[in-house]
């Protein structure tokens, strides 16, 4: 196995067979990214897709007047540039760090090259971008159908799986920027988890203390995006057991 993908966090690199990494794994670079790095910009070429290792990136649908919803979040689980796995330069979308991470880059042409080589790897690529239709469907799903408490408990539970742990050193800002709200609401939403004892909030960090209880809030729009990655990759990177209180 290539030195370099060894021992990888990444869910699709990590599903690759050894060939397949072999022929990957001279094109990637390592990098940091940091909090708020622009991973791609609206309506502009997108030069690199990142295989993150940590961290988590959002992505936002952009209209032309700058207004921007929230799609769906990346970690370890996935990639970015998803145009350009289907073949297309770019699109009216972002993809921001929203935390601190690292991972891998290859440039986007070289991507495509290799794709149109090697079917195994192409289809593995394409069952991510599968994967993501499904988060994002589910998103638009939470957006018309649960409350605002709802809605935060199921990003907690998708930060909590992307950074493997129930202490999550998030702020306000974070969820107001992903959800799209004014941040006031969402104070008032994470005083209500609170109170009904599902978290422990302070200072940039929410605890998850009754992991149970907020998916409940979820209705069930948080869980089934996780099992079809599971099912179409064949493994989920997601520990979903992480329920225990925090000391």
């Amino acid at each position: 196995m290539p030195e370099l993908l060894a021992r990888t966090r990444n869910g699709v690199l990590s599903s690759l067979s050894l060939p397949e990494k072999a022929v990957l794994a001279p094109l990637l670079e390592t990098v940091d990214l940091p909090n708020k790095a622009a991973l791609e910009l609206a309506n502009t070429p997108i030069e690199h897709v990142y295989f993150l290792e940590s961290g988590i990136a959002s992505t936002f649908t952009v209209a032309s007047s700058r207004q921007r919803a929230e799609a769906g979040l990346i970690g370890r689980e996935g990639l970015t540039g998803l145009p350009v796995l289907l073949g297309m330069a770019q699109a009216p979308s972002e993809t921001i760090m929203q935390v601190t991470g690292t991972g891998f880059r290859v440039r986007s042409h070289d991507l495509q090259v290799v794709m149109r080589h090697h079917e195994a790897i192409r289809q593995k690529l394409l069952k991510f971008v599968l994967a993501f239709l499904i988060q994002i469907g589910f998103t638009a799903l939470s957006r018309s159908r649960l409350k605002i408490e709802g809605r935060l408990a199921r990003w907690i539970l998708m930060s909590a799986d992307r950074m493997d742990d129930i202490d999550l050193r998030l702020t306000h800002e974070f969820f107001a920027d992903l959800m799209s709200v004014r941040r006031a609401s969402i104070t008032e939403a994470i005083q209500m988890l609170e109170y009904r004892g599902l978290i422990r909030a302070g200072r940039q960090r929410i605890v998850i203390l009754n992991r149970t209880g907020l998916q409940m809030l979820t209705m069930g729009i948080y869980g089934v995006p996780e099992a079809e990655y599971a099912r179409l990759f064949g493994k989920s990177v997601f520990d979903t057991s992480l329920a225990s209180p925090a000391k």
